[in-house]
């Protein structure tokens, strides 16, 4: 989605192709559902869900000197919050 100046959105032809990838992180048990159903916003006039791969690992728990972690406060607390409650 892209937004103009007056914030109408618009959708973005360019945004999502082939081999393109999107990383998801959890730090506590979740449940994922994944949808590859075209958007309400897209232009085309068929409707052609696209293909989807999932790939799951498990990593481990994040240094404390994790990027994601240290890159803002919020974030800070955020990892803090989930240890005490999923740890």
């Amino acid at each position: 989605m892209i937004a103009d100046d007056a914030g109408k959105l618009q959708f973005d032809e360019t945004n999502s192709h082939p081999g393109a990838t999107v990383d998801l992180r959890f730090e506590m048990n979740v449940l994922v559902m994944l949808s590859a159903a075209p958007h309400p916003l897209d232009p085309r006039p068929d409707y052609a869900p696209g293909d989807v791969m999932l790939t799951a690992w498990k990593s481990g728990a994040p240094g404390a000197d994790d990027v994601c972690r240290n890159a803002c406060a919020e974030n800070q607390r955020g990892f803090y919050q989930t240890e005490i409650l999923y740890r």
